[in-house]
């Protein structure tokens, strides 16, 4: 539970989070929850009083630091009326000087101004990233490297002959390795406006119709075996791939787009990452290594995976809203539950991998809803330090945890990392 009893807390508003489970730690379920802020411990002054399916809540505005709250957690059987429990009630101070975030604008985002290009890219972003590539010999160097590698791309064969007409056999490479290079092809489309990668609409629209349950799915919908978890990075390709193609798409293209985006969030999100059926019973329920107890390493790193699809689609798809309000509540307010008090409980090797993925994620919230703020996110500087301390520049052996004889573990999430810090 955070903010803890009497904690007298350094960010305004508080951080929301609390255990999915009444009584069991650790425990899955089939719970909904009352959120209750008060200026009272008998909570008959309310400040907040919300209706919510997840287990932590972080889109309000800040409070008057001049005084204590109360809050408490009510839980719900499924979404039924009445409490079958209350949490304790817990007390918190703001201090006079605590930093001010006020994520009250995610409540209900206001998509109806931002068009696509939307992720990373946007209409006045674009001149801005040419100009830098001319201008900055390090945007230049990796621009140089992206197009050669582009060109390899279509040179290749599979790019030459088309894609599989289905996903039901094998391709050249991995499914997400193809849909990697498509995104790669289309960044250096969408820079330099060369026909000659134009066909990349061609292959990605192929891609988009493969249906659920072929080896491009993401995990836990079929996908390649031994690709596991990787294979859900798909996911986040073909959003971006929608967001960036999306001038040059008809209508009838940006609903297939659409589909295959909205299916792999409600697989994932409902059938992997958050609930999970459970012998084919419905309703799918929180499962115990979900993002709502512990945050399971594929749960996990496959739902920041799947999280710029929710961008990407979220005026289209219920799925879309669901799952961007569960990452931005989660981004804001836990960050990772692999630890104590959200600690990166699984070494600096594979620490540093699975927070690169989360930072990814909040990268492309925050080239969407720039005034947000999510920079503001103090775990995003303290685990940026803890990190940087556990492994620095020039480490060539971590002497504990997951992946610690694995260089590449922390170098590349380094590298991913601190240039999106």
């Amino acid at each position: 539970f955070a903010p803890g009893e009497g904690e007298r807390v350094d960010l305004n508003p508080p951080r929301f989070r609390w255990r999915y489970h009444p009584t069991q730690p650790g425990q899955g379920g089939d719970y909904t929850f009352l959120f209750q802020i008060a200026r009272d411990n008998a909570f008959k002054d309310l400040v907040h009083n919300i209706d919510t399916p997840f287990n932590f809540y972080n889109t309000i505005p800040p409070f008057d630091n001049t005084r204590s709250y109360y809050w408490r957690i009510g839980y719900k059987e499924g979404t039924a009326d009445p409490i079958i429990h209350w949490s304790d009630t817990r007390s918190f101070t703001i201090a006079p000087d605590a930093q001010v975030w006020d994520r009250s604008s995610m409540a209900n985002p206001d998509f109806s101004h931002i068009g696509h290009p939307r992720l990373l890219f946007t209409k006045e972003t674009l001149p801005k990233l040419r100009e830098l590539i001319q201008k900055n010999e390090d945007s230049g160097n990796i621009f140089s490297k992206m197009q050669e590698e582009a060109i390899e791309t279509i040179a290749s064969t599979w790019w030459q002959n088309g894609l599989p007409k289905t996903d039901q056999q094998s391709a050249p490479e991995k499914y997400y390795r193809i849909a990697d290079k498509l995104v790669q092809v289309a960044f250096v489309y969408n820079i330099t406006q060369d026909e000659k990668y134009a066909r990349v609409k061609e292959h990605a629209l192929t891609f988009a119709r493969y249906p659920k349950g072929g080896l491009s799915s993401p995990e836990g919908a079929g996908g390649e075996k031994d690709a596991n978890e990787d294979a859900t990075q798909a996911t986040e390709f073909l959003a971006l791939l929608y967001d960036w193609l999306y001038p040059d798409l008809t209508e009838t293209e940006r609903a297939d787009f659409v589909y295959t985006l909205d299916w792999r969030i409600e697989s994932f999100v409902y059938d992997f990452a958050w609930k999970r059926n459970r012998n084919g019973t419905r309703p799918a329920r929180v499962h115990e290594s979900s993002l709502s107890v512990m945050g399971a390493s594929h749960a996990f790193e496959g739902f920041f995976d799947t999280f710029p699809a929710c961008l990407a689609i979220y005026e289209d798809s219920e799925h879309a809203r669901e799952g961007f309000h569960l990452g931005i509540n989660f981004m804001a307010g836990v960050g990772s539950a692999h630890g104590f008090s959200e600690g990166w409980n699984e070494g600096p090797g594979y620490g540093n991998s699975k927070w690169a993925w989360q930072v990814n994620a909040m990268s492309y919230l925050d080239s969407v809803f720039p005034d947000y703020g999510v920079g503001q996110n103090p775990w995003l500087k303290r685990t940026g330090a803890f990190m940087r301390l556990q492994t620095p520049v020039g480490l060539q052996h971590a002497p504990w945890g997951h992946g610690s004889n694995n260089t590449r573990y922390f170098e590349s999430g380094h590298r991913r990392t601190a240039r999106k810090l």
